[in-house]
């Protein structure tokens, strides 16, 4: 049987392995396995189980990254929105003599901020929804590393 418990040789269970048993029901054809067969069983039995584990843990990181996904979207959303009220304060209460800037100034502080927020909301926005091509390249660097592993 070779290292490797997750490839079973096809001719493995063969026929003449095929026998009734005692425990099984009158007439019923059940394997008779040696013990090498039945740990061989218990390691596929044993990867089996670590995959399952490994798909469900997979799965719970997703649903967390939907859910901090969502979560960012909110709060970058909520920032830009808030941003654009203080604007609208600013500028009205500049148009009704509230606020004394200079027009200068007030430009370029509408501006500069501006441009600042809305480059926030674009820096986030790419760091959580990647675009597919750098997705891949992280596949593939991935797929890359786990091969090195298994050699």
């Amino acid at each position: 049987m070779p290292d490797q418990p997750d490839k079973v040789p096809l001719g493995a269970l063969t026929a003449s392995n095929v026998t009734e048993d005692e425990g099984a029901p009158a007439g019923k054809k059940t394997q008779r396995r040696g013990p090498r067969e039945l740990e061989t069983i218990k390691r596929l039995r044993l990867i089996n189980d670590r995959r399952q584990l490994n798909l469900d843990q997979e799965k719970a990181t997703h649903q967390q990254l939907i859910q901090f996904r969502k979560d960012l979207c909110q709060f970058a959303m909520r920032v830009v929105l808030g941003w654009q009220l203080a604007i609208l304060a600013i500028v009205v209460w500049q148009g009704n003599g509230l606020l004394t800037i200079n027009h200068h100034v007030l430009l370029a502080l509408i501006t500069t901020t501006t441009i600042n927020v809305f480059a926030f909301l674009i820096i986030v926005m790419k760091f959580v929804f990647p675009s597919p091509a750098s997705e891949k390249t992280k596949t593939k660097t991935k797929k890359k590393k786990q091969r090195v592993e298994r050699s």
